[in-house]
């Protein structure tokens, strides 16, 4: 069955509030069994909305979902257990747009466009960071009330899938998954302003059976993460695992790809296919982002093209957690500061760089004091590891002619094979 929001009011002039006339027609597909709830062209301002199981939101061409400018017109933020509540370090509160809870055989598709006006909340502050948001970053509006939080949520579901849909100015992350099994996502374009602060592109948080395939990401900060905050579902049986992410481009102020963040676990992960373009880091892998520990194991990245990139790689280890048996191969880059493999308190070991091409080079026209400094002075440093692999590594060009382009340092067993620095 087909249920189009203007029968249940919706007026798409881009001013109305709509919430009500979506949320009417998302329920009266649920009762009926299932189906797709059309938004037709035009602009059409909503608060939050609630999918439904069996339900799709199909976005047609021309039409515009748009995020309220008020606070107020969003969920309350202990309107479900696994809520991010307040996250004040970052400025976002956990109010969302679209929200699944807990639902099965639910989408979102069509080539309309989501738009979080995140410009309701957020003002430019153009001072740039080193070698992250090299464009400034976005300062709140209001320091109390701050911003939304994740554009689209995805919570405990099952069979989800999300293709072909625009997602503009998202106030943070873009597109979250916490907790679901068999996601789908193809062919979307995630467009935010590449200063604006935390505005990931995809989040897949200790989910299983996910595959991410032919989209276009460019953003003000992560590209795609792969998370483990185990302690935020009710399913205590789930890990974040068995996750392919092929052919899509990534254009990030941050990392094109995290992979860490969180107290559990992340395995058995293939990307591949991949173009990145402007990100401080190609991936990074820790087990630590800020207090938490993570166990990283069975990660595979291949054939990717990196330009205007600051590192490769940034693999590190602490807090008691453990990164193991991840393969970088088959990349090219041009690189502008330190790419890193090191270990404190924790395990590191059977990490493998092969096939790589670096190309040093200085993206600024003028270097500064920090830069330099930041950079570091070689551009592969490994610290503390076992069973280390350089396999046909070759670097063009160094940071200091007088150290060279490699540190190795209290490492176990670090094999160099046909490298040509």
């Amino acid at each position: 069955m087909i249920f189009n929001i203007k029968d249940y009011g919706a007026v798409g002039d881009g001013i109305t509030l709509n919430t009500e006339a979506v949320q009417s027609a998302i329920d009266a597909c649920f009762a009926d069994g299932g189906g797709r709830v059309v938004v037709p062209a035009g602009v059409y301002k909503s608060g939050t909305i609630w999918l439904k199981s069996h339900v799709e939101l199909h976005l047609e061409s021309g039409a515009v979902l748009l995020a309220s400018d008020h606070l107020d017109d969003y969920n309350e933020i202990d309107a479900f257990e696994q809520n991010y509540r307040v996250e004040r370090s970052e400025g976002w509160v956990g109010k969302h747009l679209i929200i699944a809870l807990e639902e099965t055989n639910v989408s979102i598709t069509g080539h309309g466009c989501v738009d979080g006006n995140c410009y309701a909340f957020v003002e430019d502050a153009p001072t740039p960071y080193l070698y992250k948001w090299r464009y400034g970053v976005t300062s709140l509006k209001d320091e109390d009330a701050m911003r939304p939080g994740q554009l689209i949520c995805f919570i405990e579901c099952r069979n989800v899938a999300v293709s072909d849909i625009t997602i503009h100015n998202s106030p943070c992350w873009s597109t979250y998954f916490l907790g679901c099994e068999f996601v789908t996502v193809r062919g979307i374009k995630v467009q935010n302003p590449m200063n604006m602060l935390n505005s990931d592109g995809i989040d897949i948080d200790t989910c299983r059976y996910v595959t991410v395939s032919d989209c276009i990401i460019i953003t003000g900060d992560d590209g795609i993460t792969l998370r483990c905050c185990e302690q935020m579902v009710k399913n205590k049986d789930i890990h974040c695992e068995y996750i392919t992410v092929t052919n899509c481009v990534i254009c990030s102020s941050v990392c094109g790809f995290r992979i860490g963040v969180g107290n559990g676990i992340i395995r058995h992960a293939r990307l591949s296919c991949l173009t990145i373009d402007k990100a401080s880091r190609m991936i990074e892998i820790s087990t630590t982002f800020s207090t938490d520990c993570a166990f990283i194991e069975d990660i595979n990245i291949s054939d990717v093209s990196c330009t205007d990139t600051d590192r490769i790689v940034s693999i590190g280890a602490r807090n008691g957690g453990l990164i193991r048996n991840v393969t970088v191969e088959n990349i090219r880059a041009e690189v502008t500061a330190q790419s890193s493999i090191w270990c404190g308190d924790g395990t590191l070991e059977n990490i493998n760089l092969r096939n790589i091409e670096m190309y040093a080079s200085e993206r600024y026209a003028e270097m500064t004091p920090k830069h330099y400094a930041e950079r570091g002075s070689y551009l592969i440093g490994i610290r503390n590891g076992s069973r280390i692999t350089l396999d046909n590594v070759n670097v063009y060009g160094s940071f200091s002619e007088e150290k060279g382009v490699c540190l190795c340092e209290d490492c176990k067993s670090v094999i160099q094979k046909d490298c040509n620095f």
